[in-house]
């Protein structure tokens, strides 16, 4: 698909608009679609009937969409595109840093799929508008509770450990390299609030065993399999007590047990 087929269909989709309408307004905004969505706002929103709209379930929203475009438009400084460094001056604003693991959940709630890869306007609107944001405060109340479930439901918790390892690929590569990862690991482990807990020898032995094998990649197999590992083997001692090489784990933890028996410490 083109880059004006996309833009086409965001628009028409964010307008809820005809093909005619939305070429009419890209074409003299210069096919930026921000640009064009405030024109169509300005020149159009007083000829719908909003009451006939929403008895037909298609009311627009332009109540979130014209606040959520300014939104993303603020921020979108990468090249006129939400990127890497917008979306760290967003969640710093909304009173985080960027080694807290909301910024994943936020990442992953407006259709971030790399974190080297921006974010669409569309994604940024929809998402938003369907959890009722359209400011920033709005936003961090939503990062609140998105906070408050990390610590509370399981399900939650690993599926954001899951979808981290999609938003840490830089695109058109399948690993990600272990420095990273432990980076994360930390971020998802050292804490003690959170429903899976580990305890920090037995991590911080994962980490040295890495080093020690050189191992400089890590797949997404071996990065989803390590929060069963763990949740299984929370501690050295209980590795030791359960652990079975005959078992289904990727090869990579039959060498760890190995690098623990070898160095005493199991």
């Amino acid at each position: 698909m083109m880059a004006s087929d996309q833009t086409l269909k965001e628009f028409m989709s964010l307008a809820n608009s005809d093909l005619s309408t939305a070429q009419k307004y890209l074409k003299r905004n210069k096919w930026r679609l921000e640009y064009a969505l405030n024109d169509f706002y300005d020149n159009e929103i007083g000829s719908f009937l909003i009451q006939d709209l929403a008895r037909d379930n298609k009311i627009l929203g332009i109540e979130y969409v014209r606040p959520l475009t300014e939104l993303y438009n603020h921020y979108a400084i990468d090249s006129g595109v939400l990127g890497t460094e917008g979306l760290v001056k967003l969640v710093d604003d909304l009173g985080y840093t960027v080694d807290h693991l909301v910024t994943l959940c936020l990442a992953k709630l407006v259709g971030c799929i790399h974190f080297t890869t921006p974010i669409l306007l569309s994604n940024f609107i929809d998402s938003l508008k369907a959890n009722k944001c359209r400011s920033l405060e709005d936003i961090k109340n939503l990062l609140n509770e998105f906070d408050n479930k990390l610590k509370t439901n399981g399900e939650y918790y690993t599926f954001i450990y899951d979808s981290c390892f999609n938003l840490l690929l830089e695109e058109g590569k399948k690993t990600i390299d272990s420095e990273t990862a432990q980076e994360y690991w930390d971020l998802f482990f050292a804490c003690q609030n959170y429903p899976i807990k580990v305890q920090s020898d037995q991590y911080q032995q994962w980490f040295k065993y890495l080093s020690n094998a050189n191992i400089k990649e890590i797949t997404k197999d071996q990065w989803a399999m390590l929060l069963r590992f763990f949740k299984k083997f929370p501690s050295l001692s209980e590795l030791q007590r359960k652990y079975s090489e005959d078992s289904a784990w990727p090869y990579i933890f039959d060498e760890y047990y190995e690098y623990l028996e070898d160095n005493n410490k199991i």
